[in-house]
C-alpha cells in the first residue's frame, strides 16, 4: 500500500461533529455583542442540568477546570486523598493535585474498565475526602455501591454525557456531576466544562469560586467562567445529542455484528445500560499492540483508549487490572459522521489483520 493511498483513505479515531446550526449559532452570539455571562450561558446550563436531572450547572472554561473547582468544593486540600482509578486520563490526577490532595490509586477491574469496587474497599482510609468515579469510555457504571461506602461521590460524566443505566441519567446520582466539552466529547463548545449538582450549598461554593471579581476580600477565586460563544456553541450540539448518541449506537451495532465471531473481547453489554459509545474498545489478548501497527498501516488509527495508566506516570507496581487493560485494549474510530462503509471497511481491516496475525 503506498504512502500516498494510506493518506488519502487514512481513517481518523475521532472527530468533532460539527455543522451549519452551529456555526449560525456562534456568529448570532459574535453578532450580538454579549460575550460573556449572558443569555446563552444561562440557557446553556439550564439544559444542561436538565439534561443530567440536576437542579443546577455552572459551565467552566474546560473540564480539567470543573474537575478542580467541584475538588474544592467538596472541601479537598492538603492531606486528603482523593480515590480515582488508575485506568483514567491525565486530567484527573492533575486536578486532584491542583486541588492540594493526593491521589488515592484504585485498580481496574479490566472486564468493564471500570473502577473496581472490591479494590476500593480495601484501600478506602480515613484520610479519603471523595471518590472520583468515572463512567469509563460512556459505559455507565453502576453507582449504589460508590454511594453507599461512605465519602462523597464525584461522578465524571466527560465520555458519557447521555448515557443511561437503569433509566437514570450517568451523573444523576453522586454529589455531583462533572462534564467536559472538549472538541471530541458528546458535545463540544471549543473546549470548556461544567458542574451540576442539587445541593444548594455545594453550588453556593462554586459559585463563590468562580465569582471572582468586585469582593471584598482576598480569597483565591478562578476567572474560569464559561463565555458567550463557547455556551452558544454548546446549546447548539446539545440540541443534537439525542441524534448524535443514536448514530454512535448504530455504528456501536455494525462492529458488534460484523466482530462477532472474531477472537476480540468485544465491550461489555450489560442490561438496563445505554452507552453514550464514546469510544468502541476491543480487547486483543495477548496485547493490541500489533493490531494496532497493522491498523495504522492500513490507514486507520487505532490508539491505546487511555494514554498511559496513572500508576504507570507515578512509578507505581502493582495494578493489574489497568495493566492488562492497557496492553490488551484498542480503540476502534466511532463519531456520528463516520460512514456506513468506513465502519465496515474498519471491520474487515480488524478481521483481516486478526487472520494474518
Amino acid at each position: 500500500m503506498t504512502e500516498a493511498y494510506t493518506q488519502a483513505r487514512r481513517i481518523p479515531h475521532s472527530r468533532p461533529t460539527l455543522g451549519i446550526e452551529d456555526e449560525r449559532a456562534v456568529a448570532e452570539a459574535v453578532a450580538s455583542g454579549t460575550l460573556v455571562n449572558g443569555p446563552r450561558l444561562r440557557s446553556f446550563e439550564s439544559d444542561l442540568a436538565r439534561c443530567l436531572h440536576r437542579k443546577d450547572a455552572l459551565a467552566v472554561t474546560s473540564g480539567s477546570a470543573a474537575l478542580h473547582l467541584a475538588l474544592l468544593a467538596v472541601g479537598a486540600g492538603p492531606g486528603d486523598q482523593i480515590a480515582v482509578p488508575s485506568y483514567t486520563c491525565i486530567s484527573v490526577l492533575q486536578a486532584v493535585r491542583r486541588a492540594g490532595a493526593e491521589p488515592l490509586l484504585v485498580d481496574c477491574d479490566p472486564a468493564t474498565f471500570h473502577m473496581d469496587f472490591d479494590d476500593l474497599k480495601q484501600r478506602l482510609g480515613r484520610r479519603t475526602r471523595a471518590i472520583l468515579v468515572v463512567h469509563t469510555f460512556g459505559l455507565p457504571l453502576s453507582m449504589e455501591p460508590f454511594l453507599s461506602i461512605g465519602p462523597p461521590v464525584v461522578e465524571d460524566v466527560a465520555t458519557a454525557l447521555g448515557a443511561r443505566r437503569d433509566g437514570r441519567p450517568s451523573g444523576a446520582e453522586g454529589g455531583c456531576a462533572v462534564c467536559s466539552f472538549n472538541a471530541t466529547k458528546m458535545i463540544t463548545t471549543g473546549g470548556g466544562g461544567a458542574i451540576a449538582a442539587d445541593d444548594p450549598g455545594f453550588v453556593s461554593r462554586i459559585k463563590d469560586l468562580v465569582d471572582y471579581d468586585a469582593r471584598e476580600d482576598a480569597a483565591v477565586r478562578y476567572n474560569e467562567r464559561m463565555g458567550e460563544v463557547a455556551a452558544a456553541l454548546g446549546l447548539s450540539q446539545l440540541s443534537r445529542l439525542r441524534a448524535m448518541l443514536g448514530r454512535r449506537r448504530e455504528i456501536a451495532r455494525i462492529y458488534r455484528e460484523e466482530l462477532a465471531g472474531t477472537s476480540l473481547g468485544l465491550p461489555p453489554h450489560e442490561i438496563g445500560s445505554e452507552p453514550t459509545w464514546h469510544r468502541f474498545v476491543v480487547r486483543v489478548a495477548g496485547g493490541a499492540d500489533r493490531l494496532r501497527a497493522a491498523l495504522e498501516a492500513a490507514g486507520i488509527a487505532s490508539p491505546h483508549p487511555i494514554h498511559q495508566p496513572l500508576h504507570e506516570i507515578l512509578g507505581r507496581g502493582g495494578f493489574p487490572g489497568s495493566r492488562s487493560a492497557h496492553q490488551e485494549a484498542l480503540s476502534l474510530p466511532i463519531y456520528p459522521s463516520l460512514a456506513d462503509e468506513d465502519v465496515r471497511r474498519v471491520a474487515r481491516e480488524v478481521q483481516r489483520c486478526l487472520n494474518h496475525a
